[in-house]
């Protein structure tokens, strides 16, 4: 039976039958079933540690699973007092020590799952790329998508086996804790989704730093577990009606059901139930866990799918962007509309002052995500010299025009792509800005503050791009450290020569923070002055001018050197 479940397999994806069956040993399965087993025993011995034990009448006994008056009124987390049956038994409330371990139980699965199934697939990757045997799958008949989806289901299979063992006791106590089984399918739809999201994440990680070495398993694990303890601050202490609450969307932690209402995570503020203000272009998806769960289901397939894009660009081609700038237009169209949902709200505070520190405050969140898609973007668009030089020799023999070259080009500089991009993800959050409450001075810091975002990011791609073009073939490392640099120096001198924004600001205008400094102006009762705005954006001006100038000169010398000696080859 099992030789011929394994030959349907292999009939089905050659490489889903290579992968399983170098894993599927009896030795691996048995410490996979031993591992899942134990791990669910010690989450029920935790939490039977939790209850209440008799030591003697005197004691007055408390416990967050007892039936008795709360004893803090105040607390998220309350400890209850404990009454004991004429038997000598205290009475729990095990409804909610159900809902304590079904939710240590989950969360132990989600970092199990995500950090250890990354770490594997980039592990298994930089082996094959070692061995050389990573070229020879690359070359093999199957399309991409099979070779990476027999990837991503062999190489964690010993994962999904442990979690398939877990789904028996996870249920029950699901269904003990008073969890709808519509709800607990819900949030098994959604996790599996998430884990085809990072899983997806971990390969192109993996293909995409292949010159990281051994470094790389390690980074994309600590990157993911990372990731997920951070989300839990949000999921403790933060309401969703902010743009943040689309990196919260990320986390299967976040659907967990019933987390908050949980002795398992502290809070830090308390809400009676966070999500239901979640809301996304106005529609109040938060107030039920279907809507909820849905969102975060087209949330994770969406930028799944993006995620593919640059794998099936780059498995066969490593040397290939990641993205093609036509693909990048589509893929920034669909994250600004994901992240501008978020801050497009009703119910807004009332009064100017309210006002204006909820659009500030869903303003500057939206730059900061917005800005940190763009320094991917650098990453996944700029071409390296090798493309740039082919394109520098070739473009007299091409027949599209210059500008149709810049926009759809494969090997052109990224710059003009960059700068369709910028304009691309600012057009909602202008629209977002001039269809809010506060008045003319205070929109206009807001253009301000976006005109200063796109130069910076405009000279950081014009930076990249130059570190790019150099011999070394350690120019990814001179790229990033470039951009470091540019993003870290200013700040740290000004800084050291104790520069105070607030008094004078015009400095700090060329440095990361330069998209900040109007809005943090918007709360002092001066308005900001355009003058300062202007003579910045036209110093940045001036500067990607000069980096793309001497860039231009770069490519003309080397494609003529590089015709010359073909001409000189005959």
């Amino acid at each position: 039976m099992r030789l011929n479940l394994m030959d349907t397999v292999g009939e089905w994806n050659p490489q889903l039958f290579r992968e399983l069956k170098g894993r599927m040993k009896s030795r691996n399965i048995a410490i996979a079933v031993a591992v899942s087993l134990l791990t669910q025993l010690l989450v029920l011995f935790s939490f039977y540690q939790k209850l209440p034990v008799y030591i003697g009448p005197e004691h007055t006994y408390t416990n967050p699973y007892c039936t008795g008056k709360s004893v803090y009124e105040y607390t998220s987390n309350p400890y209850y007092y404990c009454f004991r049956r004429a038997t000598g038994e205290f009475v729990i409330n095990w409804q909610s020590w159900s809902l304590g371990a079904f939710v240590l139980l989950a969360m132990v699965g989600v970092f199990a799952m995500i950090g250890l199934g990354t770490f594997l697939l980039i592990s298994d990757l930089d082996r094959e790329e070692r061995r050389g045997t990573l070229n020879f799958i690359r070359l093999t008949p199957q399309s991409t998508f099979k070779l990476l989806l027999g990837k991503l289901l062999g190489v964690p299979s010993l994962l999904y086996l442990g979690a398939l063992l877990a789904i028996p006791l996870h249920l029950w106590l699901g269904i003990n804790a008073n969890i709808s089984v519509g709800s607990l399918f819900l949030y098994y739809a959604v996790f599996l989704v998430s884990c085809l999201f990072f899983f997806s994440l971990a390969l192109t990680i993996g293909i995409a730093t292949s010159w990281l070495g051994g470094f790389q398993p390690w980074l994309g694990a600590g990157a993911a577990i990372g990731f997920l303890y951070c989300t839990i601050w949000i999921v403790q202490s933060m309401a969703y009606d902010h743009p943040f609450a689309w990196v919260a969307m990320l986390s299967p932690l976040s659907y967990i059901p019933h987390i908050r209402e949980s002795n398992v995570v502290p809070l830090y503020t308390y809400h009676d139930d966070n999500i239901t203000r979640l809301q996304w272009y106005y529609l109040p998806l938060g107030k039920t866990y279907l809507t909820f769960t849905l969102l975060g289901i087209a949330n994770f397939a969406a930028f799944t799918r993006a995620l593919w894009l640059c794998l099936q660009r780059c498995f066969r081609n490593p040397n290939a962007t990641l993205l093609s700038k036509t693909q990048s237009y589509f893929v920034t169209t669909g994250f600004i509309v994901a992240i501008s949902g978020f801050a497009a709200r009703h119910n807004l505070p009332q009064g100017s002052g309210s006002a204006l520190d909820s659009l500030l405050m869903r303003f500057s969140l939206l730059m900061i995500l917005i800005c940190c898609y763009f320094l991917f973007l650098i990453a996944a668009l700029t071409p390296h010299r090798q493309a740039l030089y082919d394109w520098a020799r070739y473009r007299h023999f091409n027949r599209t025009s210059g500008l149709q070259e810049e926009l759809t080009g494969e090997k052109s500089p990224a710059l003009f792509a960059i700068g369709v991009n910028i304009a691309i993800a600012i057009t909602p959050i202008v629209l977002l800005v001039l269809l809010s409450s506060v008045d003319l001075e205070r929109k206009l810091e807001c253009f301000y503050s976006l005109g200063l975002g796109a130069c910076i990011i405009l000279l950081y791609s014009a930076i990249a791009q130059q570190f790019l073009l150099m011999k070394t073939p350690h120019r990814i490392w001179w790229a990033m450290g470039g951009v470091g640099v540019a993003m870290a120096l200013p700040p740290v001198i000004l800084g050291i020569l104790t520069v105070d924004p607030s008094h004078q600001s015009f400095p700090w205008l060329f440095t990361v923070f330069a998209p900040a400094i109007p809005l943090f102006d918007s709360y002092s009762a001066v308005s900001f002055s355009f003058v300062p705005v202007l003579l910045a954006v036209l110093g940045q001006v001036i500067l990607i001018g000069s980096l793309n100038l001497k860039l231009t000169q770069n490519l003309i010398v080397a494609g003529e050197s590089q015709a010359k000696a073909l001409l000189a080859s005959r």
